[in-house]
Parts: structure tokens; sequence; C-alpha cells
């Protein structure tokens, strides 16, 4: 067993934590200047052979850990930078939704010519 205990840690820890407040908050009061990655990236130049067909996209997505780079791609800005300037971003319910309603459904309808 180790002579670092539980407790030991905890109060190590909680006079790490309070030393860094009082240091940091008797510093400067000018807000950090922001860094590369939090300033804003500017429009990519898209040539318009490469554009979108649409500037407009339906996204449906469940509340999966998975479905993090649909939802952050939304905040940033990403679509938006490619030409994308429409698009939603539409929690469902569960995988029957998505497929159904914005995949199969419009596929069979262009596909046969009948509504569905």
């Amino acid at each position: 067993m180790s002579a670092f205990s539980r407790r030991k840690f905890l109060a190590t820890a909680g006079v790490t934590t309070l030393g860094t407040l009082l240091t940091r908050g008797c510093g400067s009061s000018e807000p950090p200047a922001p860094s590369a990655t939090e300033t804003a990236a500017p429009a990519a130049n898209v040539n318009p052979a490469d554009a979108p067909e649409t500037p407009k996209a339906k996204l449906g997505f469940i509340a999966l850990t998975d479905a993090a780079p649909l939802v952050i791609a939304k905040e940033k800005g990403f679509f938006g930078k490619y030409g994308m300037t429409e698009v939603e971003v539409i929690k469902q319910a569960s995988w029957g939704s998505p497929g159904t309603t914005w995949c199969w459904v419009p596929m069979a309808a262009a596909l046969t010519g009948r509504t569905f």
C-alpha cells in the first residue's frame, strides 16, 4: 500500500486548487487574446464547379456520441464555409425516424413516380 492516503491526496488537491485560484485571481484583468484555434476560419474559396448542387440539407441524428461531428460542424459553421448555408441538424427519437422519413420515402417516390 502506498503511504499517500486518500485524505492526503484530497488535501494536496485542495491546496493546489486554492493556490492556482489565488495566483490567477491576482493576475492582470485583461482577457487573454484568442488563439488561432478560437478565431473563426475565413470562408473557403470554393470553385463554382465544385460548389454543392443545393445549399440546403436536413440531417437527422440520434443523440449518441457518434453524432458529435454533425453537431460540432453545424455549431462551428463548417457547412456554411463550404456553401451549405441552409443545413438543419435535427435530433430524432429513434433509428426509424431518419431512415424512413428522409431516406427511403423520398427515394422510393423518385424511383416509382408515386407518393408514399
